[in-house]
Parts: C-alpha cells; structure tokens; sequence
C-alpha cells in the first residue's frame, strides 16, 4: 500500500456511462493512498422527499443502481466504498454538502457538456462547484484511457499547489513530459496547462514559475515551456474550453483550504 495522500474520494455520479471512468480514476487512487470512496448520485427534484411507496421504490431501485455501480467497477477487494443518494432543486449545493459533510479531500466528476442554447453566463454544476470548492476537483474526461497524458491544473496563485501535484505524480505515466500554456498560445498542443485565478506582477509569476519546475521535478516529472494564465473570475468559467482544447483528459482544481497546502507526509 502506499503513502496516504487522502482519506476521503468523493465521487458524483449521474447513472450514465461516464461513471465507469470515474469510478476506475477513483479505485486506483484509493488503492495507493487506502482511502475510501464515497459514491454520492443526486437526484434533481423540486419538492421536498417523499415518503410514500412509489418514491420509496424509486429510491430503492436509484441505490441499487449505485451499488451495482460500485461492485460491477471495483475490482480491489481492499478497497472501502459506501454509497450515498440525496435529492434537492440544486445539484451542486447538495454535493457541495457532502463533500464538507464527510471533509473530503477530492472530489471527482465528469466534465459537463452544455446543451443547445445554453447562455454563457447560466454555469453548470460542475463550473458552481470548481468556483466554490473548498478541496480539490479532479474532473476526468469521458475518454477512457490506461494512462493520463494530457493535464490540467488550476490553482490560485497564492497556493502551494503541493497536494494537488501529489494526486497527479500518482496517476501521471513517469516518462510524461507536461508543458504549461498560455492563451497566445491556444492553437499549440499542450500537456500541462496552469490557470491563475488572481493577477500577479511578474517577479511573483517567475517565481511561480520556478516553484513550479522545482516541484515537478521532485516528484520525477519533466517539463519544457512553462507559460503562466492569468484571468478573472469570469474567464474562469472557460475552464472546460480550455480543457477541451488541450483535450485534457483530467482537470485539478486546487484547494484554497490552508491545511491542504502542504506536502502529504
């Protein structure tokens, strides 16, 4: 087994053939860190819970489905899994919930897909809950690959992004080599892009961006450009673009909870 990096994998699931992936990310970090999973499925609804018979079946056959999710795609037998449903009119506020309920030190979700006509300014769950966390956000791509090769990291500037780059050395293939980009450079295809969510000044930046190498490096992983994102809040919601052109297959979102910005022993 190895070293704990976490305790506690809050993972959200919508029934659909995207749960597969996530469970699978969710397994394999659990089994290096002997953490436990948490699968959690939200039901959308606008009324309160119902306690008549047809809605306790409904709820029954929704946690059979989850629990069948978990056996059908975790094959460790070490690993610990318990299994949540919840109902609310706001998806994100009940995951939110439950992340801070069980203080889970990630959280992993699929990445959202806006639909038809949707406006720019109406955010997904996904996007109200990368704005709002207090942990890290793994977000997977829905193509299943063995291995990671393509990342994307946010973090805040004034963070240590130690636990995040933590949770990535362990997933990460060793002979990766990550580049970070910048949005002049958005037609380049890139393996490692790092978002800032607050301007700096460029001493601040450079030493970023030495930080940054000196703790990629520790963790036996090579880089070449370094190019440093720097945007606003709106902009932040572009995140899944971004995502999507790189074609990321995982997005960390870092935690600006203080006792998460340090190195796991």
């Amino acid at each position: 087994m190895g070293r704990a990096i976490m305790n506690t994998i809050l993972v959200a699931v919508d029934l659909s053939h995207k749960d597969e992936i996530l469970i699978q990310r969710a397994s394999k970090l659990a089994t290096m860190s002997n953490a436990t999973i948490h699968l959690l499925h939200v039901r959308r609804t606008l009324r309160a819970l119902g306690i008549d018979q047809s809605e306790r079946k409904r709820h029954e056959s929704l946690l059979f489905k989850i629990n069948e999710l978990a056996k059908n795609n975790i094959s460790a037998p070490d690993v610990k899994i318990q299994t949540h449903f919840a109902e609310g009119a706001h998806v994100f506020e009940q995951i939110h919930r439950y992340a801070q309920y069980l203080n889970a030190e990630l959280l992993i979700m699929g990445a959202s897909e806006r639909k038809g006509e949707t406006p720019a300014f109406v955010r997904t769950t996904l996007e109200k809950l990368l704005l709002n966390a207090e942990y890290p956000v793994l977000v997977c791509s829905n193509h299943h690959k063995n291995q990671y090769e393509n990342v994307a990291l946010d973090i805040h500037a004034k963070t240590n992004p130690s636990q995040s780059i933590n949770i990535l050395s362990s997933m990460l293939n060793d002979k990766l080599t990550l580049h970070y980009y910048s949005k002049a450079y958005a037609h380049t295809h890139s393996n490692f892009l790092l978002r800032l969510r607050s301007k700096m000044r460029k001493r601040q930046a450079e030493k970023l961006k030495r930080d940054m190498i000196t703790l990629l490096e520790t963790h036996g992983i090579l880089q070449e450009n370094i190019y440093l994102i720097q945007h606003d809040t709106r902009a932040f919601l572009c995140t899944n673009e971004d995502v999507e052109r790189i074609r990321a297959d995982i997005l960390v979102k870092h935690s600006l909870r203080k006792e998460l910005n340090t190195t796991s022993p």
